[in-house]
């Protein structure tokens, strides 16, 4: 056989190895990241949450903070990870929306990140995010595995009105545009120009 054929076919072997590979990667990610909703005692699936659930994480200082403490104003949490592409690329539009909207108390903004503590702090930092952090690993995963199965995978952000209610929870990333529609969603529920019912209805994908 030529040289010149045989080195083709050798790049191509090498080729289709490393798609594989990366198939197989990725696969395992996103079951490692979406794991299947636990079963209650009858051995029903978890239903998706109306109400948000408590639970307490730590925060970037290792301070435990429950997240009952963020209510009473309309609240985003966004579940994060520091290689998650899809989520670095959302958090400086959070930040933005954080200093629009957080000093006033019109919008809380609690990031979650499900990693390793020693990796957060130094992207948070370099990045000038200054809205609450929060942090875990399993105790991450199974506080956004409360919320039903919605968490399909990273980035997950979910919107919550003063009063609990969750009326819209998100897999994947989202624009600046559809942010400021729900936003304005959420502003008519807090003014009491949307009921939640009405929200949550036009919330739903189309």
């Amino acid at each position: 056989m030529p040289s010149r054929t045989l080195r083709t076919i050798r790049l191509v072997a090498f080729a289709l190895v490393f798609t594989v590979a990366g198939y197989t990667a990725s696969t395992w990610l996103n079951r490692t990241l979406a794991p299947a909703p636990t079963p209650d005692p009858a051995g029903e699936p978890v239903a998706a949450a109306t109400v948000l659930p408590t639970f307490t994480l730590h925060d970037l200082a290792g301070a435990p903070r429950s997240i009952d403490e963020f209510t009473g104003a309309p609240l985003l949490i966004n579940f994060w990870a520091t290689w998650c592409a899809p989520c670095l690329r959302e958090m400086p539009m959070f930040e933005t929306v954080w200093q629009e909207r957080g000093g006033d108390r019109r919008l809380q903004i609690v990031g979650i990140a499900i990693d390793r503590p020693d990796d957060i702090a130094p992207w948070v930092e370099q990045t000038g995010v200054t809205y609450p952090i929060l942090q875990g690993r399993a105790d991450a995963m199974e506080a956004a595995g409360r919320f039903g199965p919605a968490f399909a995978g990273l980035p997950f952000t979910i919107f919550i009105t003063g009063d609990r209610q969750i009326l819209l929870m998100h897999s994947g990333e989202l624009t600046r545009e559809r942010l400021d529609e729900i936003l304005g969603i959420v502003d008519d529920v807090t003014s009491g120009h949307l009921s939640v019912a009405a929200a949550r209805a036009q919330l739903q994908p189309q």
